[in-house]
């Protein structure tokens, strides 16, 4: 699971812990959050994990000072298809590795544990739907016999599923953490990423383009490349990249666009049908760039709920300057009007 791009995202994204801090201090109870001093967050060192399982999942162990007294905050992704119904048994897991580490190395004169406090980004495509808490891995009639015997185990359930664009764009306070939910959150369908588009565009725009935001966002451009599970042509995938990066960021965009196209990676990106143009004839080629850019600044227009008057719709498909396309699709993805467009 290591090697899958959506756990690079979230581990760059979640380790900085100016990130991190942002998005848990909004994401935790009050009282929790409150207790925390969270000028003392720190990704943990190596030798609180377990080897062993940290190739299992996308994860990150913080170190944080909660009431005066250490504790840890363990943020993990679960991004597939389908939600583990075993994910409780493998937290618990990996929390126990983690006190038994502590155990073995514990300050002289300990007289606690620390709390691991378990917090779970799931995205998969119906949703999580059981409890989020150990009990679920047993049968009704076990938890209904045990009762208290069974043990007690719950974790903070983030399930960003059925979350649409405009909730998660209010969630992060932190604009590189709003970028991550909506990259994850949108890479399933090409409906969920042209909704997403503007919301990702104005976390762009906040972003001071210091070196730092500049690799991050690199590694964005690279996850919207090369992660959407639909197969949509490469054209279309780099309008939208230009539609989010704006004219700040759209050279880098399209620079990593084109080192990703050089590298390959954009095999399985192809859509099957060529819009009726051979493969590897320029003028054809053109014509395809034409039609999708056609296709995408439409798409924008009407997902900002913009009426396109009949003179604009006709100016639209006579145009055949893949540039100025490029422009109004960069104006639509935020428009509210004709009049922002043109």
């Amino acid at each position: 699971m290591g090697a899958a791009p959506h756990d690079g995202l979230f581990r760059a994204t979640f380790g900085n812990v100016e990130v991190a801090r942002s998005h848990l201090a909004g994401l935790l109870p009050g009282r929790l959050a409150e207790g925390i001093d969270w000028s003392t967050l720190a990704v943990a060192p190596a030798s609180f994990v377990d080897d062993a399982l940290a190739q299992d999942h996308a994860d990150i162990l913080y170190t944080v000072s909660l009431e005066g007294e250490p504790a840890l905050l363990y943020l993990v992704l679960e991004h597939q298809s389908q939600a583990d119904p075993w994910m409780p048994l493998r937290l618990l897991h990996y929390v126990a590795s983690v006190w038994k580490r502590w155990l073995t190395e514990r300050p002289e004169g300990a007289r606690w544990a620390p709390p691991v406090v378990a917090v779970v980004l799931h995205h998969s495509r119906e949703g999580w739907r059981r409890a989020p808490e150990l009990a679920s891995v047993f049968s009704p009639e076990t938890q209904a016999l045990l009762g208290d015997l069974l043990p007690r185990f719950r974790f903070l359930l983030d399930d960003i599923s059925d979350a649409d664009a405009a909730t998660l764009s209010r969630r992060a306070s932190h604009s590189l953490a709003t970028l991550c939910l909506l990259a994850l959150s949108s890479s399933r369908t090409w409906d969920r990423l042209v909704a997403a588009v503007p919301y990702m565009r104005r976390a762009v725009q906040a972003l001071p383009g210091t070196p730092e935001h500049r690799e991050a966002l690199a590694r964005l451009w690279r996850y919207l490349y090369i992660a959407l599970a639909e197969p949509v042509d490469r054209e279309t995938v780099r309008s939208i990249l230009h539609a989010i990066a704006g004219p700040e960021y759209a050279e880098d965009a399209m620079s990593w666009a084109e080192q990703l196209k050089r590298d390959g990676r954009e095999e399985g990106l192809e859509l099957g049908r060529r819009q009726g143009r051979e493969e590897g004839r320029e003028e054809g080629h053109d014509e395809g760039r034409l039609s999708h850019a056609r296709a995408l600044l439409y798409r924008f227009a009407g997902e900002r709920a913009v009426s396109l008057s009949e003179a604009r719709r006709q100016q639209i498909d006579a145009c055949c300057d893949v540039q100025q396309l490029d422009a109004w699709i960069l104006r639509a993805a935020t428009a509210q009007s004709e009049a922002d467009i043109f």
